[in-house]
């Protein structure tokens, strides 16, 4: 081979690597250019992806909260409704009718109490005060005008009975009872009310008035009524087994004839409580001193 020729050779093989290398270079650079771009580009679009999530996130929240109001607002509307219509039954004529009004009111109370509960036992407080006069009335009218006696007291009618058990089972049930009556300054009043002859067995009467009501030839059995304003309440043949009158107003109150056993007058106001003697006292303790001196002298 001429010289020339070998020349020429490799001078094509140096091109053609040249060529190589330049084409291999060109490619990198042009992956660093397009890295340079699509980097803040990538950015980008993950800043506006994150804020496009963030606001339908907030948009689902608020679509969300809106509902919720909105159902919160036909669930309230739907209790009002049903108060309104448990509380008109409570002026039926038929006694069946106005205690399914009754449970309906107590249920209501329990599922919604902050709303209901202390509405629902001052309407049922109300609805036994209305009908204890009721009786009192019929018994004045029976009696000619007279004070009625107790030969004349006739048992409890069922609606009264049924309103009390639904006031105390509400109470005792309630785990926030307490404190949503604290909150509305208000505890059960049972005013002059007319439980002749009705049956109580563990409930929560603590703190409640009962001035001047009647409990005569009634049975009470471990009955809570601490600190309960009793002042003038009949306790006249009363079986009461187990009471705590701890610190409770029993002035002026009437326990002739009652048999208490084990109930604890701790702290009790009992100025001018009226007993005889045979009123039974049976392992109670907190008596006063005349009460010890009359369960000496009973027979």
């Amino acid at each position: 081979m001429d010289e020339a020729k070998v020349v020429e050779k490799c001078t094509t093989v140096l091109c053609s690597l040249w060529s190589e290398d330049n084409t291999a270079i060109a490619r990198n650079i042009a992956l660093i250019v397009f890295g340079l771009i699509a980097l803040p580009l990538g950015i980008w679009r993950t800043v506006v992806a994150h804020k496009q999530s963030k606001t339908s996130q907030a948009q689902l929240e608020q679509t969300t909260r809106s509902q919720n109001k909105q159902f919160e607002l036909a669930e309230a509307a739907q209790d009002r409704d049903r108060y309104q219509k448990a509380a008109a039954m409570l002026g039926d004529e038929r006694i069946p009718v106005r205690e399914a009004g009754m449970f309906a009111l107590a249920a209501l109370a329990k599922s919604a109490p902050k709303e209901f509960y202390v509405t629902v036992q001052k309407l049922l407080c109300a609805f036994i005060w209305d009908r204890s006069k009721e009786q009192w009335g019929e018994l004045l009218a029976n009696a000619d005008g007279n004070a009625p006696t107790s030969e004349d007291l006739r048992p409890v009618e069922s609606d009264i009975e049924t309103a009390l058990s639904i006031v105390i089972d509400t109470r005792t049930e309630l785990p926030e009872a307490s404190e949503l009556e604290e909150a509305a300054k208000w505890r059960p009043a049972l005013n002059r009310g007319y439980f002749v002859g009705t049956g109580l067995l563990e409930s929560n009467l603590r703190q409640v008035g009962a001035i001047d009501a009647c409990f005569q030839r009634s049975s009470l059995t471990r009955v809570k009524l601490e600190k309960a304003h009793l002042k003038g309440c009949d306790f006249t043949e009363a079986n009461l087994v187990g009471v705590d009158f701890t610190n409770a107003d029993l002035s002026s109150a009437n326990i002739s004839g009652a048999r208490l056993e084990q109930c604890d007058f701790s702290g009790a106001n009992v100025k001018d409580c009226r007993y005889t003697l045979n009123t039974n006292f049976q392992d109670c303790i907190g008596l006063p001193e005349n009460w010890v001196t009359l369960m000496r002298l009973a027979p």
